[in-house]
């Protein structure tokens, strides 16, 4: 009825509009531009609100979703199809042909200790990049991009986040992205391009940004009443209804998080900083000559809320649109009904933001009235080459309601004109790589001229020789030269494996020994070299090799004369995650043709050398790989050395480092000797301009040897006669190269390692790959990887009740497997009460500082403001053991609101009907969890995961529902303190002492019979003779079942406990802890403990019955609350059974899962991707997918920097209650193991 109703208004206004339309089309306005609302206006509202909600029906399920058309709020438990679709959101966008066309990422954020950020990269066509970088710190002062306000940049990738030293990096989508810089940065605000500060400040930060809010999606989450609003102000008729809508063609979504992480500005100590920040993304259009003005504000309030609201002019399509939203303290999201706020009003007539202003917006049913007042900061930028759009980056103070806050101001003016800017930097291509499928067609050649264009296939050829044929192509446009040459592709050594099956065996026995057999490894890899160097090459590859030295050299008698430098190109070499620099060989020197064939199996068996092996197994490469072979006349070089185009240790863009010696640049890269360093200074307003290279520092090296080519073929060492105490370089070839160098980096896009000869006024490109810079990750780094978002300043999180299940520090794979599972059952259970209108992934209920696990109290406590008999005080009895009066109401209202009259009921009465609902959930799984399986027929890494992947939703299922059912026992406690003594707080150690009795008798508690087992057990054991006793205390834990097989009886009791019990162990929960029955030994070492201490001899518990409970208390009540707890004791018992039998339930689902990852880590081992099983439980369960599909040497070189802090995470402690952020209180020197601590009951 609702749905044929909604139709018929819905018709009805359409007929009104055509009958009436011109009559509704208002032609008042203020300032000729902003529409106003006419006397239709309500009308003509309610056709757009009507069409607009039939709209969204239709295209909120698409079948194929997209970032138009869904809302990104979907986004909330694991599925692995969403996971990679918002991945695949998160990335760089393919930008269409439109010259409008960007992909922009913008960070924004303040605290309240006046710290200001602004952050944007927006990718355009054609390698251009709009940045703002604005970073104020007090005591630092302002710093900011050069170029400010210009914001266009050039010559970046084309394809990344990334322009100028400046990088965003998604880490995970919708969660977590990482911020880096480094360069130089203006000291001083310039917001005059005539009138610029001239200092420079070598600058550099990383930070990461953490979502503590659901992304807000504007195309989908902004309500029917704005939109509708917006619409009916202006002019319509039946041919463009919803024409201006589709005509938006952009997609944008935000975001609030925290900004977090280090910053270092030269001649200052390093400053950690902490900011509340908004994240926008936007891919589309954005024309600016189309925008006429707008206002947005990004504001955060000390609360934890946090509002975007704004108003834009468009005269094509809205000319005062209205947005806005508001983001509770929780992470609900809800969209703005009304927006009190005219443009025509605030800073219209200077063109420029007044010193204060006001206006006033409604959202969820509240009206919020909001002063703005500017902090005085406020840097400009220019958009454009005409510099009419100009946009003013307010950094503001607000008073929202009278509640203070902060957050950032956005001024635009579309200006009548501007400073045009000058000569603008002329384009130029990207290096050309041969895609990957045109190069499949050509992969058994055997050889390829440096020339030829599919030689730059690193799929063919390897990474070296790709790199020369990429300079080769580009020949022509610099002023050097690239020394001839060809490549041995990689099918030339399959075609060699092939004519010699002794050598492919050798290998296979080094991929076996690398992933199973270790110390056999060094012998496998002499023997794999020693038949690849004795092997003779087959003819049809000799054929190849005399045939292109002919093609480059001429003459056979010139081969013989000629000198030729012979290097491996290996696949995967010279990359930026793992340069495999200096791990394989290079010949030069070399002389005639047996010389040359020699020397390429030198370089085939370098790849198989035991360092060369090893290097990959370390970074979870492949071990087993195909080698191209660079065949290269030689230079007889008089200076050579490496290049780097940024400053190789920091990254920083502000520099370029050359490296140089007398004679072949061997002695640079090998380090054989100490060699000049020059430091050549860029521009940091025009990085790319040669012409404004400066020469800098110069480090005179000592030169006292360097390698020239000797007489009769291969190269030799001399002591250098010319005068070491001079630059080998003069000035002019110094700026020449870096002007080489520059140029290089606009071909690639990013900074290169070249390493080059000069041969009098010429310079030869003999290497050009991307510089390797070590991640500036520091110990603090490290340690606060995980940590979650703070909100606010009063997120009161306690260490009480999870610290006995999950003590210490954990991996980041029970992170985001059991952790994040954990998190989203309690919102789950929130939603369900009304507390929450979503339950996502956001770190909110179970947030981590140090990998520590700790309970949210605001979050959790946030129950008592929506449900019927949640009770506060209860709840912090049940978590703390104490009460909390520092945690007000109000600090629970601010933080996720409040439910009133039958709403609270019917909260209530969702609270029952979801615990009657998880018991008969529960019962299912206890049956299906004995059969439940894991990729029992995957045989691969990534089958097994795939499986994994799909079935984690079932392992959150089993917590969800289980901890739901949990909460039974704590809503009985809940009605029993009723009963006892009314309000907690004005409890006495009576009313505790009556609690503890009253729950005392509890039977039938899954968890009891854990110890009473293994006290049974350990009873038997300590009936032996004490000599028998003594040998098996003594056993060692690994022999102690075999030693029981002496005595069957008790073995059989093990036997029994394990497999009724064998799920359990401590830290249970922590995915890289074994089960007592995947590892016995820690059962014994257990039962061990229990017999040292004598704990079997405990007294039998004297069983009492109800009436002899309450005769017993201390608290006397009147007959009728006896009558009612004699009836509800029983129910109570049966509740803390269910919530230990949930808990047995979820372990149990946990073992599956465990054994499925153990066999994972395997695999992954066996495979080659991780040089070492347990470095798996340092990855994330995301990451490990991740490096499934890309083999990525950063994330293998993560584990281990992770494992090897996990100890010292471990040593980190809290205390038990804190307000907002935990800080440590005690960091031990010494790292010691954590001892045994585990809550059985």
């Amino acid at each position: 009825m609702i749905g044929v109703a909604s139709f018929a208004i819905g018709v009805l206004s359409v007929v009104t509009f055509l009958v009436f339309q011109r009559r509704l089309n208002s032609k008042q306005s203020k300032r000729g531009l902003y529409h106003l609302p006419g006397r239709w206006h309500i009308l003509k509202k309610l056709v757009y609100r009507c069409c607009i909600s039939k709209k969204k029906i239709k295209t909120d399920v698409p079948e194929v979703p997209a970032a138009n058309n869904f809302s990104f709020k979907d986004y909330m438990r694991h599925d692995p199809a969403k996971g990679a679709l918002y991945f695949t959101f998160e990335r760089a966008q393919s930008l269409s042909k439109s010259p409008s066309a960007t992909d922009r990422v913008y960070f924004a954020g303040t605290d309240k200790n006046g710290c200001n950020i602004a952050l944007c990269l927006a990718r355009r066509n054609a390698r251009q990049v709009n940045i703002w970088l604005f970073v104020e710190v007090p005591g630092l002062g302002c710093l900011q991009y050069p170029r400010h306000p210009d914001v266009d940049v050039y010559f970046t990738d084309g394809s990344s986040f990334t322009a100028w030293g400046l990088t965003f990096e998604v880490v995970e989508p919708m969660k977590t992205w990482k911020i880096t810089f480094s360069g130089k940065l203006r000291k001083g605000l310039c917001n005059n391009i005539s009138k610029k500060p001239n200092e420079f400040v070598e600058t550099s930060f990383s930070f990461l940004w953490k979502a503590f809010s659901q992304p807000f999606n504007f195309n989908t989450d902004l309500g029917p009443s704005l939109l509708s609003d917006n619409a009916a102000r202006e002019p319509w008729n039946s041919t463009t209804l919803f024409e201006n809508f589709e005509m938006c063609g952009q997609t944008q979504y935000q975001q609030w998080g925290e900004l977090s992480g280090w910053i270092r500005v030269e001649g200052f100590e390093e400053q950690h900083l902490y900011l509340q920040c908004v994240r926008d993304r936007l891919v589309g259009e954005r024309d600016w000559a189309e925008y006429h003005r707008y206002i947005y504000h990004y504001i955060y309030l000390e609360t934890g809320m946090c509002i975007q609201v704004g108003v834009s002019s468009q005269p094509k399509l809205f000319t005062h649109a209205k947005v806005g939203y508001v983001s509770y303290p929780n992470g609900d999201i809800v969209s703005m009904t009304d927006v009190h706020m005219n443009l025509w009003e605030i800073g219209e007539e200077l063109e420029e933001p007044p010193t204060t202003w006001s206006f006033s917006f409604t959202a969820d049913g509240k009206s919020y009235k909001v002063v703005a007042t500017p902090r005085g900061t406020t840097p400009v930028w220019y958009q454009g080459k005409d510099r009419r759009n100009v946009i003013h980056e307010v950094f503001t103070d607000f008073k929202v309601n009278s509640v203070s806050g902060h957050g950032v101001s956005e001024f635009f003016y579309r200006k009548q004109s501007g400073i045009t800017m000058g000569i603008t930097p002329h384009g130029c291509s990207i290096v050309p790589e041969m895609p990957i499928n045109l190069a499949r067609a050509r992969e058994r050649e055997i050889t390829l001229l440096f020339s030829d264009l599919a030689c730059t296939s690193p799929a063919l050829v390897g990474g070296k020789g790709a790199q020369l044929a990429q300079l080769t192509q580009i020949e022509a446009n610099m002023d050097a030269q690239v020394p001839q040459g060809f490549c041995l592709t990689l099918w030339s050594f399959h075609l060699q494996l092939q004519c010699n099956k002794n050598i492919e065996d050798a290998i296979q026995e080094i991929v076996r020994a690398s992933t199973s057999d270790l110390p056999a490894l060094d012998k496998a890899c002499r023997k794999a070299t020693l038949q690849i160097i004795e092997a003779e090459v087959c003819e049809e590859v000799r054929a190849a090799i005399l045939k292109s030295l002919k093609m480059i050299q001429g003459a056979e008698t010139d081969i013989q004369i000629s000198r030729f430098a012979v290097r491996s190109s290996s696949a995967g070499e010279d990359g930026i995650e793992a340069s495999s620099a200096g791990q394989m060989a290079t010949i030069l020197g070399v002389i005639g043709f047996e010389k040359i064939v020699d020397a390429v199996k030198q370089c085939w068996a370098s790849v198989y050398a035991h360092q060369a092996v090893e290097y990959r197994r370390q970074h979870g490469q492949p071990v087993r790989v195909l080698v191209g072979v660079v065949i290269q006349q030689m230079v007889s070089a008089q200076s050579a050395g490496v290049m780097f185009t940024a400053d190789p240790v920091s990254g920083s863009n502000s520099v370029i480092v050359v490296n140089a010696n007398f004679g072949l640049g061997e002695s640079v890269v090998s380090g054989s000797s100490d060699p000049d360093t020059i430091r050549v200074d860029r521009d940091p307003e025009d990085l790319h301009n040669p012409a404004r290279l400066q020469l800098g520092a110069i480090r005179v090296g000592q030169k006292k040897t360097c390698i020239v080519q000797a007489e009769n073929g291969g190269i030799k060492e001399e002591v250098v006669s010319k005068q070491t105490s001079s630059v080998c370089l003069t000035e002019e070839m110094i700026l020449k190269l870096a002007s080489l160098g520059i140029e290089l980096e606009k071909r690639f896009g990013s900074p290169r390692d070249v390493e080059w000869a000069v041969v009098d006024s010429n310079i030869f490109m003999l290497q050009c790959r991307p510089i390797t810079v070590a991640e500036t990750e520091t110990e603090h780094d490290l340690l606060h990887e995980f940590d979650s978002p703070m909100t606010c300043d009063v997120e009161w999180m306690t260490t009480s009740n999870v610290s006995e299940m999950m003590p210490g520090a954990v991996t980041p794979l029970t992170l985001s497997t059991f952790a994040a599972s954990i998190e989203y059952s309690l919102q789950m259970l929130l939603n369900h009460v009304g507390a929450r209108k979503q339950a996502t992934h956001l770190s909110k209920c179970l947030p981590n500082i140090c990998n520590h696990l700790f309970i949210a109290l605001i979050d959790v406590a946030s129950i008592v403001n929506h449900a019927m008999m949640a009770r506060k005080d209860v709840m912090e009895i049940s978590l703390l053991g104490s009460f909390l009066p520092e945690m007000t109401p109000q600090q629970l209202e601010n933080y996720s609101g409040k439910s009133v009259g039958i709403r609270r009921f019917l909260n209530f009465v969702n609270m029952m009907r979801m615990w009657s609902k998880a018991k008969s959930i529960c019962t299912s799984w206890e049956k299906k969890i004995p059969n439940y399986t894991i990729g029992s027929e995957a045989m691969t890494a990534a089958e097994l995961y795939t499986c994994l992947d799909k079935q984690l939703v079932d392992y959150e299922t089993v917590w969800i529902w289980s901890l739901i059912n949990s909460g039974r026992s704590g809503n009985m406690a809940t009605v029993i303190m009723s009963i006892i003594g009314g309000d907690a707080s004005e409890w006495t150690s009576g009313h505790y002492g009556d609690m503890a009795l009253l729950l005392s008798q509890c039977n039938d508690v899954y968890s009891a019979e854990v110890p009473h087992a293994i006290e049974n057990i350990a009873g038997a054991i300590g009936k032996l003779s004490p000599e028998e006793v003594e040998n098996f205390l003594d056993t060692p834990d690994m022999e102690c079942m075999q030693a029981l097989s002496a005595h069957p009886q008790i073995l059989t009791m093990v036997k029994d406990f394990l497999a009724r019990h064998g799920h359990r162990c401590l830290r249970e929960s922590e995915m890289r802890e074994k089960s007592w029955r995947s590892a016995p030994e820690k059962f014994i070492s257990v039962l061990k403990l229990m017999l040292q201490t004598k704990a079997y001899e405990k007294k039998e518990r004297e069983q009492v019955s109800v009436p002899e409970i309450l005769d017993k208390m201390d608290t006397k009540l009147p007959f009728h609350k006896k009558q009612l707890l004699k009836l509800l004791l029983p129910k109570a018992w049966q509740a803390v059974g269910a919530r230990e039998w949930g808990k047995s339930l979820s372990i149990q689902m946990a073992e599956k899962f465990k054994l499925a990852y153990q066999r994972l880590s395997l695999l992954l081992q066996q495979e080659g991707r991780l040089p070492d099983a347990d470095l798996m439980y340092f990855l994330t369960h995301q990451e490990i997918g991740n490096l499934l599909r890309t083999s990525s040497a950063r994330l293998v070189i993560k584990s281990q920097k992770r494992r090897k802090f996990l100890a010292k995470q471990s040593a980190v402690k809290f205390d038990q209650m804190n307000k907002s952020r935990p800080i440590p209180i005690d960091v031990a020197s010494e790292v010691t193991e954590l001892s045994d601590v585990e809550c059985l009951t």
